[in-house]
């Protein structure tokens, strides 16, 4: 677990006890990290245009998210990690479903690669400051 927020203490204190997770502060260059990882999670309630999922697509990284607006944008429409309402029921059968072996990085890589590119990014910019 990486990060550092308001609920820091509350998350930390419900994992007493368990022995399977690590907990890190705020990581400078996460992204440079990103190798490292299996899959990331962001169970947010509400992001802007979330950079995170975005760097994480570029290193191949499949995010698993919550259906909240700004995540739900950094995924294909039929993106099978998507948790609703932040669901632990969703996230488990997500946990349950995962395979080592799928592409699911380079898929994600690809949506984000097309849909964020510059060219794209300008093109939808100009339509909206057209309209």
């Amino acid at each position: 677990i990486i990060g550092d927020g308001s609920m820091k203490h509350q998350m930390l204190e419900s994992l007493r006890g368990c022995d399977n997770y690590m907990y890190y502060g705020k990581i400078l260059h996460l992204s440079s990290y990103f190798s490292s990882f299996d899959y990331l999670i962001m169970p947010s309630w509400f992001e802007g245009l979330a950079l995170t999922p975005l760097e994480a697509a570029l290193a191949k990284l499949p995010p698993i998210i919550n259906d909240c607006k700004g995540l739900i944008e950094t995924v294909p429409d039929n993106w099978r990690l998507v948790a609703h309402d932040n669901s632990l029921s969703d996230y488990l059968k997500i946990f349950k479903s995962l395979d080592f072996g799928e592409s699911l990085g380079e898929d994600v890589f690809n949506y984000v690669s097309e849909q964020f590119s510059i060219v794209k990014m300008q093109q939808k910019y100009e339509t909206m400051y057209r309209s």
